[in-house]
């Protein structure tokens, strides 16, 4: 049985809360209202940019620290 990792967990959970909030203040970015709105969401969004390069670092990491990485390379390419 494979042991959980607790810090990747809670990296997932604010990882997961960033890459919403750059999905909801997607529509108010792109809207070019120059509002107060606009701002606020511009800087939430700027601030969560870091949610998905996040998930890609816990992957390869939980993807290169197995024991055979013979075998995670081919499932890799699969």
């Amino acid at each position: 049985m494979m042991h959980r990792i607790q810090y990747f967990d809670f990296l997932r959970t604010i990882a997961i809360v960033a890459v919403i909030t750059i999905h909801v203040t997607a529509s108010h970015v792109s809207s070019l209202s120059h509002s107060s709105d606009f701002y606020f969401s511009l800087l939430l969004n700027s601030l969560s940019r870091w949610g998905v390069p996040i998930f890609i670092m816990i992957s390869g990491s939980l993807l290169l620290s197995k024991e055979s990485n013979k075998d995670s390379i081919k499932l890799l390419y699969k």
